[in-house]
């Protein structure tokens, strides 16, 4: 349906310009466990199976570009940029054969990773001490069903993100930052990515 919509609005042999995240390539620089299964997105392409969907539209391939943009030091992303031309022609698809063994290895890293954060959920699902998350993303929804985390006795959440402000997770409220001043709980960074800013927003 979407592939529809998108040819009713070009005109004949009309181009269409594409990025996406490259699954193919999630294995090569894992920054945060799982976090490349991000809930913005719904499915995964690599290169060929980009080339597969289009064609099966009727559209031919002009270029491709694999990037790997640094998001901040240290974080990359992985990205097709693509360009297709409307031909009305459908074409066969062609069998991927090195994305399924490329996200076979980024899922074994990411457990690896997580297997190092078990200590510390595992000590804080035991202990029962009231504790306040800072992250409501897709890493902390992730820990949440992957680990004991779930069952950590957490008063409650926090994210800069109001959209998720006012709202529950796992039976605690989202608070904002602000809202820690009246806490006394200690504090879970559950993020990769940004621990050290979050780590000095709380201390100023």
């Amino acid at each position: 349906a979407t592939m529809n919509i998108l040819k009713s609005l070009l005109a004949p042999a009309g181009y269409l310009y594409l990025e996406v995240p490259d699954a193919s390539r999630f294995s090569e620089h894992t920054h945060a466990p799982f976090q490349e299964f991000s809930l913005e997105h719904i499915t995964y392409f690599s290169p060929r199976s980009l080339d597969n969907l289009l064609g099966a539209h009727g559209f031919t391939p002009v270029f491709s570009h694999q990037g790997t943009p640094e998001m901040r030091p240290g974080v990359f992303a992985f990205e097709i940029k693509a360009l297709y031309r409307m031909i009305g022609a459908t074409s066969r698809p062609v069998r991927d054969v090195v994305t399924g063994a490329s996200l076979t290895a980024y899922v074994a890293k990411c457990r690896s990773i997580e297997r190092g954060l078990s200590p510390v959920l595992d000590e804080l699902a035991v202990s029962r001490r009231p504790i306040v998350v800072w992250g409501v993303g897709t890493h902390t929804q992730h820990l949440l069903t992957s680990s004991r985390l779930r069952d950590a006795n957490i008063v409650a959440f926090v994210d800069s993100n109001p959209n998720y402000q006012g709202r529950t997770l796992h039976g605690a409220p989202v608070l904002a930052p602000a809202e820690l001043v009246s806490h006394t709980e200690a504090i879970l960074i559950s993020s990769h990515q940004f621990q050290a800013e979050i780590s000095l927003q709380i201390r100023n």
